[in-house]
C-alpha cells in the first residue's frame, strides 16, 4: 500500500470536472474503515473522469493491477497520451494557455469570474473567441493525438462549471467559456501531470474506452477483483460523452448496473442518494455535496452515498457448505470391516457381530 500513497487526487489533479469526488477523501477513508478489505488483485476505475475517486480508495486498498476506463475516446486519449508523450501533450497545453494568460487585461488579471455582461463583451470577448477557437480545433482534430490532448486539459481550465458535454447530432464539445479571470498555476498542472505519467508507467495500469456493459464482460472472470462506479447522476440532463448509449437517469439503470456487477467480489458506488439503491449496502457513508449547476438554492445541496458490496458474503457460505457435504459424504463412506481385511490381505476372518459384542468392546457415555 505504500507504494501507491505518493499518488493522491490533489498531487495528480489536472482540471475540475462536474461530478468529481476531489473533495471527499475523508469519506472514502470513513467507508473503507467498515470494511476489511485492504488488498486485491484487480482495481477497474468504471466512470474515470479525473480520477480523483481511484486515488482515494487506492489510499486504503493496495491492488497488483488497475484498470482506468472512460467512456469517452478524448479524456482516455489525453491520459494514453499523457502516458506515452507527456512532454508534448504539456508544450501543446502550455503554448494555448499562456497565450491565454498574456492577453487578460491588467484589471481583471486574477480577478476570478467577471459578472458584468458589459464588461465581458467590452474587455474579454476576444478571450472568449480564442476559447471558441480551441475548442473547434479540438473538435475537428484527430483525437488520438497529443495535440488534441493539449487543447482539451486547456478547454477543462475554462469551460463553464467544469462540465463536459457533446452535442448528440455532432458529437462537438459544445461547452461554453465560464468568464473565469482566475490564474491558472501552469507549473502546478505540469507537475502533477508528470505525477500522473509516473504513475500510469511505474504502476501495472490498463487504460480502456468501453462503454460500462462491455467493460464488465471483459473483466467478468477475473479473481479478487474491485470495480468502483461513478455513473451520470439520476435525475441528470448532462449528457457527458456522445458515446454513452445508457441512460444512467433512472434508478432502474442504477440497480441494472449493481446487479450485472455481482459477477465481481467487491462494488463500490456513488451517486445521489436514494433509498431503494441504499438498501443494496450493507456498509454505506452518506454526505453532502454542492451543485455548482443548480438552478435554484434548493438544489443547491445534494444527499449523496458511497456504498460497499462484499459480493463474497453471498457466495462463501454456499461453497462452504458445499465443501462440508463433500467432505462428510467421503467419510461417511466407511469400508466394511470384511472389505477392510481382504483389502489388506489379512487371514484374519472376523465374525460380523464381533464389533459389537458387550463383553468385549463396551461403549462408554
Amino acid at each position: 500500500m505504500k507504494n501507491l500513497q505518493k499518488y493522491t487526487a490533489e498531487n495528480t489533479k489536472l482540471f475540475s470536472y462536474a461530478g468529481s469526488k476531489a473533495k471527499y477523501q475523508a469519506k472514502f477513508n470513513d467507508l473503507h474503515s467498515q470494511v476489511s478489505v485492504k488488498q486485491v488483485n484487480t482495481y477497474i476505475e468504471a466512470f474515470g473522469g479525473t480520477l480523483a475517486s481511484m486515488f482515494h480508495n487506492l489510499q486504503n486498498i493496495q491492488a497488483q493491477r488497475i484498470i482506468v476506463n472512460d467512456i469517452n475516446p478524448r479524456l482516455v486519449n489525453m491520459y494514453c497520451q499523457i502516458k506515452e508523450n507527456p512532454q508534448e501533450v504539456v508544450e501543446v497545453f502550455t503554448l494555448f494557455e499562456d497565450t491565454f494568460q498574456s492577453h487578460i487585461p491588467k484589471r481583471f488579471k486574477g480577478k476570478g469570474l467577471v459578472r458584468d455582461k458589459a464588461e465581458r463583451e467590452k474587455y474579454l470577448a476576444h478571450l472568449r473567441d480564442f476559447y471558441k477557437e480551441v475548442r473547434a480545433f479540438y473538435n475537428s482534430s484527430d483525437f488520438n493525438t497529443s495535440q488534441n490532448a493539449g487543447a482539451l486539459l486547456f478547454l477543462l481550465q475554462h469551460n463553464f462549471n467544469g462540465l463536459y458535454n457533446e452535442a448528440k447530432k455532432t458529437g462537438n464539445f459544445n461547452i461554453s467559456f465560464n468568464w473565469n479571470m482566475k490564474k491558472i498555476s501552469v507549473e502546478k498542472i505540469i507537475t502533477n501531470l508528470y505525477n500522473l505519467h509516473s504513475f500510469f508507467t511505474e504502476k501495472n495500469v490498463v487504460i480502456e474506452n468501453l462503454d460500462t456493459k462491455s467493460l464488465i464482460q471483459k473483466y467478468s472472470n477475473t479473481y479478487d477483483t474491485l470495480i468502483y462506479l461513478d455513473p451520470p447522476y439520476i435525475n441528470s440532463e448532462v449528457g457527458y460523452s456522445s458515446e454513452q448509449t445508457t441512460n444512467y437517469n433512472t434508478v432502474e439503470a442504477h440497480l441494472e448496473l449493481l446487479q450485472s456487477c455481482k459477477v465481481f467480489d467487491y462494488v463500490m458506488y456513488s451517486n445521489n442518494f436514494n433509498e431503494t439503491i441504499n438498501s443494496k449496502f450493507k456498509q454505506s457513508v452518506e454526505f453532502s455535496r454542492t451543485n455548482g449547476i443548480a438552478q435554484n438554492k434548493q438544489d443547491k445541496s445534494k444527499r449523496e452515498i458511497l456504498g460497499f458490496i462484499n459480493n463474497t458474503y453471498q457466495i462463501m457460505p454456499t461453497v462452504k457448505f458445499l465443501l462440508e457435504e463433500l467432505e462428510l459424504n467421503a467419510l461417511r463412506n466407511i469400508p466394511k470391516v470384511q472389505t477392510l481385511l481382504s483389502a489388506n490381505n489379512t487371514s484374519i476372518i472376523c465374525p460380523p457381530h464381533f464389533l459389537y459384542e458387550k463383553n468385549i468392546d463396551k461403549e462408554v457415555a
